[in-house]
């Protein structure tokens, strides 16, 4: 695996997780102490 590639998919894996972050939040109560 390259470098670009793999820092690419760092970099999708943040983002999905923060999208999921912010349905979680969206949909619960918005929990801001974290």
């Amino acid at each position: 695996m390259t470098a670009k590639l793999r820092l690419l998919i760092k970099a999708f894996g943040f983002l999905a997780v923060f999208l999921i972050n912010i349905s979680l939040a969206q949909a619960q109560q918005p929990d801001l102490t974290s």
